[in-house]
This record gives structure tokens, C-alpha cells and sequence, in this order.
């Protein structure tokens, strides 16, 4: 990235974490990716352990908690399939 076509507040933490970098990379490695994929994989089991554990306990899932799942793993399925098009949305 060029420093001039961007701002840049001079610390390593704040460009990095704050700064304009959309794409942080140490060498090959991705790091929005990886943290983008586990975040949303952690949230579906998160999910899909709540669903579990209403069941184990309740004997049947209620609907509310049923539609919310569903909904959560379509969006997760959805945004994991085009999350190159997601990551390197720039406006």
C-alpha cells in the first residue's frame, strides 16, 4: 500500500489495527482472513451448541431459537462462499 494515497498515523499498532490497511499481511499470510473465517466458523458452533443443548434439555428446539439458526447459517454459508468479494470491498 502507498503511504501517500492513504493515512497513516504513524505508530505500528494504530496503522495496523486502526489505520487504512484493509488487508493486513504478515508475508502470504492473510491475517483479516483468518480471523474473518474463524469468528464466523466460532459463531455457527456457538450457535449450533445452543441448538444442541435446548434439545438435550427441552426434548425439542424452539422456534425462535430454530429460525435464528437457520438464518445465522445461511448468512455465515453465504458470507464464507463470496467473502473475497466481502474482504476486498473498498468504498
Amino acid at each position: 500500500m502507498h503511504r501517500e494515497l492513504s493515512s497513516f498515523a504513524g505508530t505500528f499498532l494504530n496503522d495496523f489495527w486502526i489505520g487504512r490497511e484493509l488487508n493486513p499481511r504478515f508475508g502470504s499470510f492473510d491475517v483479516k482472513i483468518a480471523f474473518f473465517r474463524a469468528g464466523m466458523i466460532a459463531w455457527l458452533l456457538v450457535d449450533w451448541l445452543y441448538l444442541g443443548l435446548q434439545f438435550r434439555n427441552d426434548g425439542a428446539v424452539r422456534p425462535a431459537l430454530g429460525l435464528v439458526v437457520f438464518c445465522h447459517t445461511i448468512y455465515i454459508f453465504l458470507t464464507i462462499q463470496n467473502e473475497v468479494c466481502r474482504l476486498r470491498h473498498e468504498s
